[in-house]
């Protein structure tokens, strides 16, 4: 007769072997992508189940062990695309303990590196960086150059995030040099999609450009769909100040892939790319409910930075409409989450923004301060198009505020 302990490992074995099937559908794309996310979705109270067994009984249960640390690895995509940010940042600590146990040195550096994601999509950045360093230093160790190049795209994404661009691009070259050498097309794009990123924030629009189209037309011909909605936000942010309807196309564009990958971060980032552009088209009724909209996904997935993203921009618009006092409240926790997560950028934008609105409202000697701190930010970070266009508002207040 069966025992209770074999019939649940072959319980676990089988919803193992469920998500992992449903993931590699999503992965194919095309058709196959939402008949895995049904399956997923329909499933997901058995794979849970399954998977909180074998996390329990790792320590006294090799089979158990093994398949915890297998349901971490075989199902991320989804997991990441369907569950909350602490899920995903639970399961990977308990296959990390379980592969340890298990002696799966592979699957260690894996679910180092994939840690450090889950770390930075809760706002801790230190403990990414930390985990994006410790799967550096064990996929050289093992020789792993796929996992390497991962690596160190992963720091330069935490460096650049932390405001250390110019650090950043150096990370970027290193993976770009290992993807091409590896004819890793699918990292390449990503690499120069990276680059082109940073090169943004240092304010060199026309080498942002080229990178970006560049990676785009790599995801467009692996038919690279989620990708290509990343890199079409990516260039329409670049476009988006001087020409936001050109921007409105391709953010347009980006939410429809999202929408139909069902992938909900990426679906957040182009609803509050699309209220940039409206704003900026003076449509700021129309602004606010994206913005609205980019808060209350950021929320339910547990995304922080997304979340200090769309507050910043939600302040701005609310105190447009003439609703300053909830547009302050907005900056406000957009600072407490900044500051939280080691944002600089992010900082920095929230203060200024809040110093335009406090200028509007009479308190310019206020606005000075928080206007002088958004620039010593934006200079320390080497944001030059940032810093410049502080550096000449600041010179009009000075002036009025010498008047007054």
């Amino acid at each position: 007769m069966q025992s209770l302990r074999q019939a649940k490992a072959r319980h676990a074995l089988h919803y193992w072997r469920i998500a992992r099937a449903a993931d590699q559908m999503y992965q194919r794309g095309g058709r196959d992508l939402q008949l895995g996310l049904t399956l997923f979705d329909e499933e997901w109270s058995n794979i849970k189940a399954a998977q909180a067994w074998a996390a329990k009984n790792s320590e006294r249960d090799p089979v158990a062990a093994e398949m915890c640390s297998f349901y971490a690895n075989d199902c991320a995509s989804l997991i990441e695309l369907r569950q909350h940010a602490l899920v995903w940042t639970r399961w990977l600590k308990e296959a990390l303990v379980a592969a340890g146990l298990s002696g799966l040195v592979n699957a260690i550096a894996m679910h180092t590196g994939n840690l450090g994601i889950a770390y930075s999509h809760i706002g801790e950045t230190d403990e990414a960086i930390r985990h994006f360093r410790k799967h550096l230093a064990l996929s050289r160790q093992q020789r792993d150059q796929k996992g390497e190049q991962t690596a160190l795209a992963n720091l330069g994404i935490m460096y650049r995030n932390r405001g250390e661009v110019g650090r950043s691009i150096g990370f970027f070259k290193k993976s770009l040099t290992l993807a091409v050498a590896r004819s890793d097309q699918r990292a390449e794009g990503s690499a120069l999609n990276n680059l082109g990123t940073s090169h943004a924030a240092l304010g060199e629009i026309h080498i942002a450009l080229i990178y970006q189209q560049r990676a785009l037309s790599i995801s467009q011909e692996l038919k690279n769909w989620r990708e290509v909605g990343h890199q079409l936000g990516d260039i329409g942010l670049l476009l988006v100040d001087h020409n936001p309807h050109r921007s409105i196309t391709l953010f347009t564009e980006q939410l429809k892939i999202a929408r139909q990958l069902q992938d909900r971060r990426s679906e957040a980032a182009a609803t509050g790319n699309l209220g940039k552009a409206f704003a900026l088209s003076g449509r700021y009724a129309l602004a606010k409910e994206l913005f609205d909209q980019h808060l209350q996904i950021a929320r339910e997935i547990g995304d922080l930075r997304s979340q200090l993203v769309a507050l910043t921009n939600l302040g701005a618009a609310l105190s447009t409409l003439g609703h300053s006092d909830r547009g302050l409240q907005a900056f406000d926790e957009a600072l407490l989450i900044a500051r939280q997560i080691s944002d600089l950028s992010g900082e920095a934008k929230a203060l200024y923004d809040k110093a335009v609105v406090l200028e509007r409202l009479g308190s310019l000697r206020t606005a000075i301060e928080l206007a002088e701190a958004a620039l010593e930010i934006f200079a320390d970070i080497d944001e030059r198009v940032s810093a410049l266009k502080i550096k000449g508002k600041l010179e009009v207040w000075r002036g009025l505020d010498k008047v007054a």
